[in-house]
């Protein structure tokens, strides 16, 4: 009789660890698919997501007027996540720091406006860098570019899509 009470109380454990095991394995993968998911959502964003720098037409020192279009095909902002990064002639790179304010500090950069087309501002969607918009920014880079030195400018969007382009110094002519 003591033997069939341990036989019951072994099967018992045996099944309650199997049911335990089992419902495991099934949250597990339930979890590994729910993050598979996130991971392809976020791959897609990111895919669908292009910017490009473009320099000013003519850069005589001060604060650079960038221009970031949103070329993609998803809504961008966040913009206190994004990096600017400028490199420099000899070589240095030096990261500018977001400015909620226009204009930006020494080694600041800021968000001038959002803008559909040349001089006329976003109206949907405010603070969202939208598709075929462009955002002017401007980068105050303190003494990294001389005249007629040439820097590097890497903008990168929270998401990690990144765009680059170059500014050069005109050189002051002396006057006549």
């Amino acid at each position: 009789m003591e033997s069939v009470l341990v036989c019951f109380v072994s099967i018992a454990l045996i099944i309650v660890s199997t049911v335990t095991m089992t419902m495991n394995t099934v949250s597990s993968a339930a979890r590994l698919s729910g993050t598979w998911k996130d991971m392809q959502q976020k791959a897609n964003s990111v895919r669908r997501t292009e910017i490009v720098s473009l320099p000013p037409g003519d850069y005589s020192g001060g604060t650079i007027d960038l221009t970031v279009k949103n070329e993609g095909q998803e809504n961008i902002s966040n913009f206190a996540h994004w990096d600017i990064i400028i490199a420099g002639p000899d070589g240095n790179a030096r990261y500018l720091t977001y400015s909620a304010s226009y204009p930006p500090g020494d080694g600041q950069w800021a968000v001038e406006g959002i803008y559909i087309s040349d001089g006329v501002p976003e109206v949907f969607d405010l603070n969202i860098l939208n598709p075929a918009e462009f955002v002017q920014a401007g980068l105050n880079p303190n003494g990294v570019i001389g005249e007629g030195q040439t820097i590097k400018v890497i903008v990168a969007t929270a998401e990690g899509v990144t765009s680059q382009c170059f500014v050069t110094e005109q050189a002051n002519e002396p006057p006549p």
